[in-house]
């Protein structure tokens, strides 16, 4: 069976957040959205349709730059574009899971009082579909409503000194952690005693998102980062005869989108060091195979050395904290993560 095309949305999608604008046209936001829509299935050799399904898509945070171009016959125009994370889902699959996500669109706003505006919006979101239906999809969300602003629309925005977008890549080290439990074994009247071992590989991660400064020295950070940690487990006797049990796989990728506090401390030498810490959504992906998600806390310290007026090199390491995927053994894991990459900064 595969999916041939989607209907409209069984509910009317919805669409709220939070703007901050920069300048008098250039501002940045962060947004959720909702929306279920549903799909025919049809045999993969063809025919009729025969059956119905429904996808579900949650972006739990969506971070976006949006341009106002002025204003026409009492409309102020403006395109908007930005990246998140969504966690889909079918009633075909029962799969859970977080996946980048990708939107555009445009919009108008007409001001109905000082602070006051309806607006009209077409945004595209752009995503692979849940697993194990492969290929993207293209959500197309119409929406109208009410923009409540803390000032007249065009008054300048002040205090904020700048936004930057960042790329880095490192590696990923995941702890593991293991638990008693009693084991059935061939020939034995009874289970008997032994341990429950789950271990993660190291692996490389890569992580984007946006910095957002209040001041010089403070800012808000929203990060997507993820890497393929495998996880295997396997089981032993701990009395005599000692028993070992192959080991085998539960888990291929990890996923954390977080949004942390940046303090910037004194300055030396040019470089600018820094800590962050923070919470976040973790997701451990196909575990048993369903996924598993929990929330994480995660803190850390780096370094920016400025290459040029805009772009700078960042170090930096951080540890995600989250509770183990596996409830049979329970525990923490603590996933330490040295990265490398760039910042481009935005006035």
């Amino acid at each position: 069976m595969s999916p041939t095309r989607f209907s409209g949305a069984a509910y009317p999608p919805v669409l709220m957040g939070l703007d901050y604008c920069l300048t008098r046209r250039d501002r940045i936001g962060v947004g959720y959205s909702y929306s279920i829509n549903s799909f025919y299935l049809e045999p993969a050799g063809g025919g009729a349709p025969v059956a119905l399904s429904h996808f579900e898509r949650t972006p739990a945070l969506a971070i976006n730059y949006a341009r106002d171009f002025g204003s026409v016959w009492g409309w102020r125009p403006f395109a908007v574009g930005g990246v998140g994370g969504v966690w889909q889902s079918t009633s075909l699959t029962g799969v859970k899971r977080l996946e980048p996500s990708f939107d555009f669109g445009f919009g108008l706003d007409h001001r109905i009082t000082d602070r006051l505006a309806f607006r009209i919006e077409a945004r595209d979101y752009v995503e692979r579909l849940a697993s194990p239906l492969h290929g993207y999809s293209n959500v197309l969300m119409p929406t109208a409503g009410l923009v409540i602003s803390s000032r007249p629309p065009g008054e300048e925005s002040v205090g904020l000194s700048r936004v930057e977008v960042y790329l880095e890549g490192g590696g990923s080290f995941l702890s593991g952690a293991s638990a008693p439990t009693l084991i059935a074994v061939l020939g034995s009247a009874s289970p008997e005693k032994g341990v429950i071992q789950g271990s993660f590989s190291k692996t490389g991660r890569y992580a984007t998102g946006l910095r957002v400064y209040l001041s010089r020295r403070n800012a808000l950070q929203f990060e997507y980062s993820t890497g393929p940690n495998h996880q295997a487990q396997q089981a032993f006797t701990t009395q005599s005869p000692h028993y070992s049990f192959p080991r085998y796989q539960v888990g291929y990728s990890v996923e954390d989108l977080t949004a942390n506090y940046v303090g910037y401390l004194r300055p030396s030498g040019g470089a600018q060091p820094f800590v962050e810490g923070g919470v976040g959504w973790v997701q451990f992906n196909d575990f048993y195979p369903p996924d598993v998600e929990d929330l994480c806390w995660n803190f850390g310290a780096g370094v920016d050395i400025p290459l040029a007026k805009q772009l700078a090199l960042r170090f930096e390491m951080k540890d995600f904290l989250s509770p183990m995927p596996d409830s049979a053994i329970g525990g923490w894991t603590n996933n330490l993560a040295p990265m490398v990459g760039l910042a481009l900064r935005f006035k």
